[in-house]
């Protein structure tokens, strides 16, 4: 792998040095975690529909159901929101994807979904590509 000319602490010690023009900066200053719901439709309307077996190594494949047909406690998303399973076995098999179009720009799937939401079409597939990288996710085989 090629090296960089000048590296800096990070700052964090767990990922010790970094190249020099780089910023390390938590999760929190690139997404938004859990965004609250702020569109809402009329019962006999159309919305977007991914239970969990419709999340899949990077891939959401949502079907779509009327809003009187969910059931409670489900999870909102939004088009480019990052949906992140949150137990196993569907955390350990890497269940998470980027939300594609859907009908009406938004939708539910199951409650055991993390969602965040990037500020930047940048930040979305850097965040997508470490929430799925295997050192993110060692700790947990």
């Amino acid at each position: 792998m090629d090296r960089y000319n000048e590296y800096k602490d990070s700052g964090i010690q767990w990922i010790g040095e970094i190249p020099s023009h780089w910023n390390a900066v938590p999760i929190k200053r690139i997404a938004i975690f859990s965004p609250k719901k702020k569109r809402f439709l009329a019962d006999d309307e159309w919305v977007g529909y991914a239970p969990m077996e419709r999340i899949r190594c990077c891939n959401m494949t949502p079907t779509k159901i009327q809003v009187k047909k969910l059931s409670t406690g489900l999870t909102y998303f939004e088009e480019g929101d990052i949906v992140m399973a949150k137990v196993t076995p569907c955390f350990e098999n890497g269940n998470t994807a980027i939300v594609p179009k859907m009908v009406n720009k938004f939708g539910y799937g199951s409650s055991e979904l993390f969602v965040y939401r990037c500020k930047d079409i940048v930040n979305k597939y850097y965040l997508l590509f470490n929430l799925i990288n295997q050192s993110f996710t060692c700790w947990r085989n």
